[in-house]
């Protein structure tokens, strides 16, 4: 959640966290793909603005996404109430602007995932560049690192760790060796490791050796985390 813009990146169980934290009268909330775990927070909305009243919502996604979304998620056996947002397609060729203002331009990138997922670049009046890829095998590709490279955050999964490596690619998402080499390819000036598995993962990741590797500040996500960027 970007405070001051009112952008959201993916709307997962952690939506509510809005309450108390919306500085602005809109929300722009960019889903990187329809599964569960990243669009149910959607349904939360509604409490949300029962707290903060909004003069405007805007969803973002790929077409056939918020089509399933609307289908499903939204369907009156499921979801027997009128959620008041504008449903937008976004453009994977081109830019889309976001925030009040629009002072926001994103661009995205399709990835590899089962269903298919978006990664997102975020760029505001400043030049300030950040990166969101999640779901995602982890793309060594020189196209993923001219989209992504040289941001000031780089937010990326990291869902396994290398133990579990030929998982990480059979379902679509990322190892921490696969991360490390992703990273190093894009060179940002600071990397926040999101999308943990705490299933799978029995220790915190350690920071320091993807640091020394990086040259950069390597933050571990955490619940109510605030990065500065």
């Amino acid at each position: 959640f970007f405070r001051d813009s009112g952008v959201v990146l993916d709307a997962g169980s952690g939506l509510h966290r809005l309450m108390g934290r919306i500085s602005t009268t809109h929300l722009d909330i960019v889903l990187s793909h329809a599964h569960l775990d990243h669009c149910m927070g959607l349904t939360f909305l509604i409490d949300v603005m029962h707290v903060h009243p909004l003069s405007r919502i805007r969803v973002f996604g790929e077409p056939e996404k918020l089509a399933a979304i609307r289908s499903h998620l939204f369907h009156p056996a499921i979801f027997p109430a009128t959620l008041e947002v504008e449903w937008c397609d976004v453009d994977v060729q081109g830019v889309t602007r976001l925030g009040g203002r629009d002072e926001i331009a994103m661009r995205c990138f399709p990835q590899k995932h089962p269903g298919g997922s978006i990664a997102i670049s975020l760029v505001d009046e400043a030049g300030k560049k950040v990166v969101y890829a999640t779901d995602t095998e982890g793309d060594l590709g020189s196209g993923f690192a001219d989209f992504a490279g040289d941001g000031d955050l780089l937010m990326h999964e990291c869902n396994f760790s290398d133990e579990y490596a030929d998982l990480a690619m059979k379902t679509g998402h990322t190892s921490l060796s696969r991360l490390e080499a992703v990273a190093k390819n894009c060179n940002p000036s600071k990397l926040l490791v999101t999308h943990l598995n705490p299933l799978e993962m029995a220790e915190p990741i350690d920071p320091q050796p993807l640091e020394k590797t990086l040259g950069c500040p390597v933050i571990i996500a955490e619940d109510r985390l605030e990065v500065a960027f």
